[in-house]
Protein backbone atom coordinates (compact mmCIF):
# COMPACT_ATOMS: atom_id res chain seq x y z
CA UNK A 1 0.00 0.00 0.00
CA UNK A 2 1.06 3.29 -0.89
CA UNK A 3 1.60 5.44 2.21
CA UNK A 4 2.64 8.87 3.38
CA UNK A 5 5.69 9.92 6.01
CA UNK A 6 4.10 12.79 8.38
CA UNK A 7 6.13 16.17 9.24
CA UNK A 8 9.29 16.62 11.30
CA UNK A 9 9.74 15.56 13.81
CA UNK A 10 7.70 12.71 13.02
CA UNK A 11 10.07 11.57 10.29
CA UNK A 12 12.90 10.38 13.16
CA UNK A 13 15.46 7.56 12.64
CA UNK A 14 14.48 7.05 15.78
CA UNK A 15 11.69 6.05 16.20
CA UNK A 16 10.51 1.94 17.41
CA UNK A 17 6.95 2.18 16.11
CA UNK A 18 5.16 3.93 13.30
CA UNK A 19 1.25 5.21 13.84
CA UNK A 20 -0.55 4.72 10.41
CA UNK A 21 -3.55 7.41 10.19
CA UNK A 22 -6.53 6.52 8.57
CA UNK A 23 -5.71 8.58 5.36
CA UNK A 24 -2.74 6.60 4.73
CA UNK A 25 0.09 8.52 6.84
CA UNK A 26 3.04 7.32 8.78
CA UNK A 27 4.06 8.63 12.23
CA UNK A 28 7.42 7.82 13.29
CA UNK A 29 7.27 8.00 16.98
CA UNK A 30 9.18 6.76 19.98
CA UNK A 31 7.19 4.76 22.42
CA UNK A 32 8.86 6.03 25.00
CA UNK A 33 7.24 9.49 24.79
CA UNK A 34 3.45 8.41 23.90
CA UNK A 35 3.73 5.90 27.31
CA UNK A 36 4.52 8.84 29.54
CA UNK A 37 1.87 11.04 28.10
CA UNK A 38 -1.19 8.36 27.93
CA UNK A 39 -1.74 5.34 29.72
CA UNK A 40 -3.65 4.17 26.92
CA UNK A 41 -0.68 4.12 24.63
CA UNK A 42 1.35 2.49 27.31
CA UNK A 43 -1.37 -0.39 27.06
CA UNK A 44 -1.10 -0.52 23.52
CA UNK A 45 2.22 -0.71 23.48
CA UNK A 46 2.15 -3.71 25.87
CA UNK A 47 0.87 -5.62 22.84
CA UNK A 48 2.32 -7.34 19.75
CA UNK A 49 2.32 -4.73 16.79
CA UNK A 50 2.05 -5.87 13.51
CA UNK A 51 5.73 -5.57 11.39
CA UNK A 52 5.23 -3.71 8.00
CA UNK A 53 4.70 -5.74 5.05
CA UNK A 54 7.42 -5.85 2.04
CA UNK A 55 5.31 -4.21 -0.44
CA UNK A 56 4.80 -1.20 1.42
CA UNK A 57 6.31 2.02 -0.02
CA UNK A 58 6.58 5.18 2.06
CA UNK A 59 6.74 8.77 0.51
CA UNK A 60 8.60 10.83 2.35
CA UNK A 61 7.32 14.41 3.75
CA UNK A 62 5.50 14.50 -0.07
CA UNK A 63 4.55 18.23 -1.18
CA UNK A 64 1.00 18.09 -2.74
CA UNK A 65 2.38 20.97 -5.43
CA UNK A 66 4.97 18.11 -6.65
CA UNK A 67 5.16 14.52 -7.70
CA UNK A 68 6.67 12.64 -4.48
CA UNK A 69 9.82 10.47 -4.78
CA UNK A 70 9.55 7.06 -3.44
CA UNK A 71 11.61 5.49 -0.66
CA UNK A 72 11.17 2.14 1.46
CA UNK A 73 11.43 2.03 5.04
CA UNK A 74 14.78 2.81 7.03
CA UNK A 75 14.02 -0.47 8.82
CA UNK A 76 11.47 -2.76 8.16
CA UNK A 77 11.33 -4.23 11.64
CA UNK A 78 10.06 -1.20 12.86
CA UNK A 79 5.57 -1.99 13.46
CA UNK A 80 2.78 -0.20 12.40
CA UNK A 81 0.13 0.62 14.84
CA UNK A 82 -3.08 1.49 12.54
CA UNK A 83 -4.97 4.43 13.66
CA UNK A 84 -8.27 5.12 13.67
CA UNK A 85 -7.64 9.12 13.42
CA UNK A 86 -7.03 11.08 10.43
CA UNK A 87 -3.24 12.44 9.99
CA UNK A 88 -4.56 16.37 11.14
CA UNK A 89 -5.97 14.85 14.31
CA UNK A 90 -2.85 12.79 14.87
CA UNK A 91 -0.12 15.52 13.77
CA UNK A 92 -1.93 18.02 16.79
CA UNK A 93 -2.21 15.56 19.20
CA UNK A 94 1.71 14.15 18.68
CA UNK A 95 2.49 17.57 18.80
CA UNK A 96 1.50 17.84 22.74
CA UNK A 97 3.29 15.18 23.48
CA UNK A 98 6.61 15.80 21.67
CA UNK A 99 9.20 19.18 22.71
CA UNK A 100 7.82 20.93 20.07
CA UNK A 101 5.66 23.84 18.85
CA UNK A 102 1.77 23.22 18.74
CA UNK A 103 -0.19 25.14 16.38
CA UNK A 104 -3.11 27.50 17.73
CA UNK A 105 -6.59 25.92 17.16
CA UNK A 106 -8.29 27.96 14.52
CA UNK A 107 -11.63 26.31 14.56
CA UNK A 108 -14.98 24.25 16.33
CA UNK A 109 -14.53 21.62 14.05
CA UNK A 110 -10.85 20.93 15.08
CA UNK A 111 -11.12 21.48 18.82
CA UNK A 112 -13.96 19.20 18.78
CA UNK A 113 -12.20 16.23 17.24
CA UNK A 114 -8.79 16.73 18.59
CA UNK A 115 -10.09 16.93 22.25
CA UNK A 116 -12.03 13.92 21.08
CA UNK A 117 -9.18 11.65 20.36
CA UNK A 118 -7.22 13.36 23.14
CA UNK A 119 -9.67 12.43 25.54
CA UNK A 120 -9.95 8.64 24.21
CA UNK A 121 -6.22 8.12 25.08
CA UNK A 122 -6.34 9.79 28.29
CA UNK A 123 -4.35 12.51 27.31
CA UNK A 124 -5.01 15.27 30.18
CA UNK A 125 -2.39 17.62 29.22
CA UNK A 126 -3.08 17.69 25.61
CA UNK A 127 -6.71 18.40 26.94
CA UNK A 128 -5.79 21.60 28.95
CA UNK A 129 -3.34 22.82 26.11
CA UNK A 130 -5.89 22.11 23.09
CA UNK A 131 -8.68 24.53 25.56
CA UNK A 132 -5.60 26.96 25.68
CA UNK A 133 -4.88 27.14 22.81
CA UNK A 134 -8.40 27.93 21.48
CA UNK A 135 -8.69 31.28 22.54
CA UNK A 136 -11.56 31.64 20.38
CA UNK A 137 -13.72 28.68 22.09
CA UNK A 138 -16.39 30.72 24.02
CA UNK A 139 -16.99 32.85 20.86
CA UNK A 140 -17.10 30.21 18.28
CA UNK A 141 -19.79 28.62 20.51
CA UNK A 142 -21.78 31.86 20.68
CA UNK A 143 -21.25 32.47 17.06
CA UNK A 144 -23.27 29.43 16.21
CA UNK A 145 -25.07 27.40 18.98
CA UNK A 146 -26.30 25.00 17.28
CA UNK A 147 -23.08 24.18 15.38
CA UNK A 148 -21.26 23.91 18.41
CA UNK A 149 -23.88 21.55 19.67
CA UNK A 150 -24.09 18.61 16.82
CA UNK A 151 -20.38 18.53 17.08
CA UNK A 152 -20.72 18.40 20.76
CA UNK A 153 -22.96 15.55 20.08
CA UNK A 154 -21.00 13.88 17.05
CA UNK A 155 -17.98 14.15 19.34
CA UNK A 156 -19.52 13.29 22.91
CA UNK A 157 -18.29 16.19 24.22
CA UNK A 158 -21.01 16.93 27.70
CA UNK A 159 -19.27 20.21 28.53
CA UNK A 160 -19.49 21.97 25.29
CA UNK A 161 -23.20 20.62 24.69
CA UNK A 162 -24.17 22.36 27.67
CA UNK A 163 -21.98 25.27 26.89
CA UNK A 164 -23.55 25.48 23.46
CA UNK A 165 -27.23 24.82 25.19
CA UNK A 166 -27.10 28.04 27.52
CA UNK A 167 -25.83 30.04 24.69
CA UNK A 168 -29.03 29.12 22.26
CA UNK A 169 -30.99 30.64 24.92
CA UNK A 170 -29.66 33.89 23.65
CA UNK A 171 -31.43 33.01 19.58
CA UNK A 172 -35.15 32.05 19.11
CA UNK A 173 -35.73 28.89 18.14
CA UNK A 174 -36.10 29.98 14.68
CA UNK A 175 -32.73 31.54 14.02
CA UNK A 176 -31.41 28.05 15.81
CA UNK A 177 -32.88 26.14 13.48
CA UNK A 178 -31.93 27.92 10.03
CA UNK A 179 -28.04 27.11 11.62
CA UNK A 180 -26.32 24.95 8.63
CA UNK A 181 -25.65 21.93 10.47
CA UNK A 182 -25.32 18.26 9.38
CA UNK A 183 -28.53 16.65 11.60
CA UNK A 184 -27.35 13.69 11.08
CA UNK A 185 -24.28 13.96 13.39
CA UNK A 186 -26.97 13.40 16.51
CA UNK A 187 -29.32 11.62 17.38
CA UNK A 188 -33.47 12.16 17.01
CA UNK A 189 -33.16 12.40 21.04
CA UNK A 190 -30.08 14.38 21.31
CA UNK A 191 -31.97 17.14 18.75
CA UNK A 192 -35.19 16.75 20.80
CA UNK A 193 -33.47 17.51 23.76
CA UNK A 194 -31.89 20.78 23.27
CA UNK A 195 -35.36 22.39 21.80
CA UNK A 196 -36.68 20.98 25.31
CA UNK A 197 -33.96 22.63 26.98
CA UNK A 198 -34.61 25.50 25.02
CA UNK A 199 -38.47 25.21 25.53
CA UNK A 200 -38.45 24.77 29.44
CA UNK A 201 -36.26 27.49 29.86
CA UNK A 202 -38.94 29.62 28.26
CA UNK A 203 -41.33 28.51 30.55
CA UNK A 204 -39.46 28.39 33.70
CA UNK A 205 -38.40 32.23 33.32
CA UNK A 206 -41.77 33.14 32.57
CA UNK A 207 -43.36 31.90 35.52
CA UNK A 208 -40.25 33.59 37.50
CA UNK A 209 -42.23 36.84 37.45
CA UNK A 210 -45.60 36.28 36.09
CA UNK A 211 -47.05 35.11 39.68
CA UNK A 212 -46.19 38.62 41.55
CA UNK A 213 -44.33 35.94 44.23
CA UNK A 214 -40.65 37.67 44.28
CA UNK A 215 -39.60 35.79 47.19
CA UNK A 216 -36.42 34.30 45.27
CA UNK A 217 -35.19 37.66 45.68
CA UNK A 218 -32.26 37.56 48.27
CA UNK A 219 -33.66 40.07 51.08
CA UNK A 220 -36.17 41.21 49.34
CA UNK A 221 -33.53 43.35 47.05
CA UNK A 222 -32.95 47.02 48.44
CA UNK A 223 -35.79 48.03 45.88
CA UNK A 224 -38.12 46.64 48.15
CA UNK A 225 -36.91 48.80 50.84
CA UNK A 226 -38.65 52.14 49.52
CA UNK A 227 -42.08 51.99 48.79
CA UNK A 228 -44.33 54.57 46.64
CA UNK A 229 -47.38 55.53 47.46
CA UNK A 230 -48.91 57.44 44.29
CA UNK A 231 -52.11 57.17 42.52
CA UNK A 232 -50.37 54.62 40.25
CA UNK A 233 -49.69 51.88 43.12
CA UNK A 234 -52.68 49.18 42.15
CA UNK A 235 -50.65 45.57 42.71
CA UNK A 236 -48.08 44.18 45.12
CA UNK A 237 -45.69 41.97 45.16
CA UNK A 238 -44.50 39.40 47.70
CA UNK A 239 -41.21 39.55 48.88
CA UNK A 240 -38.81 37.58 51.34
CA UNK A 241 -36.78 39.49 54.22
CA UNK A 242 -34.39 37.08 55.83
CA UNK A 243 -32.48 37.07 58.82
CA UNK A 244 -29.40 38.92 57.64
CA UNK A 245 -31.49 42.30 57.14
CA UNK A 246 -29.72 44.67 59.41
CA UNK A 247 -32.87 46.44 60.88
CA UNK A 248 -36.93 45.44 60.45
CA UNK A 249 -37.18 49.11 61.13
CA UNK A 250 -35.34 49.94 58.29
CA UNK A 251 -38.73 49.32 56.37
CA UNK A 252 -41.16 52.35 55.88
CA UNK A 253 -43.51 53.35 58.56
CA UNK A 254 -46.63 52.49 56.14
CA UNK A 255 -45.81 49.03 56.38
CA UNK A 256 -46.47 46.80 59.38
CA UNK A 257 -44.35 43.36 58.76
CA UNK A 258 -45.57 40.22 60.69
CA UNK A 259 -43.29 39.45 63.84
CA UNK A 260 -40.00 38.23 62.42
CA UNK A 261 -38.89 35.33 64.70
CA UNK A 262 -37.66 32.54 62.06
CA UNK A 263 -34.61 33.30 59.50
CA UNK A 264 -37.02 34.49 56.76
CA UNK A 265 -39.96 36.16 56.94
CA UNK A 266 -42.69 37.33 53.79
CA UNK A 267 -44.31 40.62 53.06
CA UNK A 268 -46.65 41.87 50.42
CA UNK A 269 -45.16 45.01 48.83
CA UNK A 270 -46.70 47.91 46.72
CA UNK A 271 -45.33 48.93 43.80
CA UNK A 272 -46.26 51.75 41.18
CA UNK A 273 -48.23 50.72 38.10
CA UNK A 274 -44.94 51.14 35.38
CA UNK A 275 -42.80 48.67 37.42
CA UNK A 276 -45.76 45.93 36.86
CA UNK A 277 -45.85 47.20 33.17
CA UNK A 278 -42.08 46.46 33.27
CA UNK A 279 -42.42 43.06 34.82
CA UNK A 280 -45.29 42.33 33.14
CA UNK A 281 -43.54 43.05 29.72
CA UNK A 282 -40.50 40.19 30.68
CA UNK A 283 -43.14 38.24 31.12
CA UNK A 284 -44.68 38.44 27.74
CA UNK A 285 -41.35 38.46 25.66
CA UNK A 286 -40.45 35.02 27.78
CA UNK A 287 -43.33 33.81 25.40
CA UNK A 288 -41.66 34.07 22.20
CA UNK A 289 -38.14 35.24 22.55
CA UNK A 290 -35.32 33.65 23.87
CA UNK A 291 -34.89 33.28 27.85
CA UNK A 292 -31.37 35.14 27.49
CA UNK A 293 -32.12 37.29 24.53
CA UNK A 294 -30.82 40.83 25.94
CA UNK A 295 -33.47 43.16 25.17
CA UNK A 296 -35.45 41.55 27.25
CA UNK A 297 -34.10 43.32 29.98
CA UNK A 298 -34.21 46.54 28.63
CA UNK A 299 -34.89 49.08 31.12
CA UNK A 300 -35.42 52.04 28.59
CA UNK A 301 -39.10 52.46 27.84
CA UNK A 302 -39.70 52.20 31.58
CA UNK A 303 -37.18 55.00 32.17
CA UNK A 304 -38.72 57.36 30.28
CA UNK A 305 -41.96 56.73 31.33
CA UNK A 306 -40.47 57.55 35.38
CA UNK A 307 -39.06 60.56 34.18
CA UNK A 308 -42.76 61.79 33.00
CA UNK A 309 -44.21 60.41 36.47
CA UNK A 310 -45.94 62.97 38.45
CA UNK A 311 -45.11 61.36 41.28
CA UNK A 312 -41.38 62.61 42.95
CA UNK A 313 -40.30 60.05 45.20
CA UNK A 314 -40.83 57.46 41.77
CA UNK A 315 -38.37 59.72 39.79
CA UNK A 316 -35.88 60.52 42.78
CA UNK A 317 -35.85 56.40 43.26
CA UNK A 318 -37.31 54.45 40.64
CA UNK A 319 -34.53 54.23 37.89
CA UNK A 320 -32.17 53.11 40.22
CA UNK A 321 -34.27 50.79 42.13
CA UNK A 322 -35.73 49.42 38.39
CA UNK A 323 -31.97 48.47 36.83
CA UNK A 324 -30.81 47.54 40.46
CA UNK A 325 -33.92 44.95 40.11
CA UNK A 326 -33.43 44.01 36.54
CA UNK A 327 -30.04 42.95 37.11
CA UNK A 328 -30.94 40.70 39.73
CA UNK A 329 -33.66 39.65 37.50
CA UNK A 330 -30.96 38.95 34.85
CA UNK A 331 -28.98 36.83 36.99
CA UNK A 332 -31.40 34.38 38.53
CA UNK A 333 -32.37 33.66 35.09
CA UNK A 334 -28.82 33.36 33.89
CA UNK A 335 -28.73 30.60 37.07
CA UNK A 336 -32.20 28.84 35.41
CA UNK A 337 -30.49 28.71 31.97
CA UNK A 338 -27.20 27.15 34.02
CA UNK A 339 -28.58 24.99 36.83
CA UNK A 340 -32.06 25.17 36.75
CA UNK A 341 -32.75 22.83 33.45
CA UNK A 342 -31.00 19.58 33.14
CA UNK A 343 -29.73 18.95 29.48
CA UNK A 344 -31.35 15.76 28.52
CA UNK A 345 -28.46 14.15 26.42
CA UNK A 346 -26.67 10.50 27.45
CA UNK A 347 -22.70 11.97 27.35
Amino acid sequence: MEVRTASPPFDSSLADVILRSADGVHFHVVKAILRLASPIFNDMFTLPQRIPDPDDVELSNPDPTKVPQESTFQNPQIPIVDMAETSYVLDRLLRYCYPTVCPRVTDLQAYCETFAVARKFEMEFACQMLTRDFPGLDKAISDGPMKAYTLACKYRLGDVASLAAKEALRKSLDDLLAEDVDIDDMSTQEYDAILQYHRKCRIMCGDLVSQDDFRWLQNGGAYGLSICQCETSSRSFRVRFGATLASVTALPSTITPPHISAAAASFNLRRPKWWFDHIDKIADAFKHKSPLAPEIFDVSPTLKIIETSRCPHCQKTGPEELRTFTADLQREINDIATKGIPLNIAF
